[in-house]
């Protein structure tokens, strides 16, 4: 999500693409004895101006959904680790159920052979 986010902020920077191209050894028009070389630039920049803040919003909203993302992804993390602890702690208690039941039916056979 984060090269989205780096790639709609290049929107609001100009475009600018340079061509260059040469031709040698083109023959001149008969009688000429001498051969022309052909050298050429290109220059092209091309900006869109953001006059109603459409591109400069496009930027704000995907760096609102990385942090909604984020977000989810951290509390996704939390509710797992409570999961995590929560059965634990269970776990311990359900432990010390049964050694309590244990130790009392173990108590309740000594007080039967009395």
């Amino acid at each position: 999500m984060q090269i989205v986010c780096l790639d709609l902020e290049g929107v609001l920077i100009p475009e600018i693409w340079i061509e260059f191209s040469q031709r040698t050894g083109i023959p001149m028009p008969p009688g000429t004895p001498r051969e022309r070389n052909d050298y050429r630039a290109a220059l092209n920049v091309s900006y869109e101006i953001d006059l109603w803040g459409r591109l400069r919003n496009a930027v704000e909203v995907a760096r609102a959904e990385l942090l909604a993302t984020e977000a989810a992804r951290d509390t996704v993390r939390i509710a797992l680790s409570a999961e995590v602890v929560n059965a634990y702690f269970t776990l311990r208690a359900l432990d010390e159920q049964i050694g309590t039941a244990r130790r009392t039916l173990q108590s309740r056979r000594d007080t039967l052979n009395l």
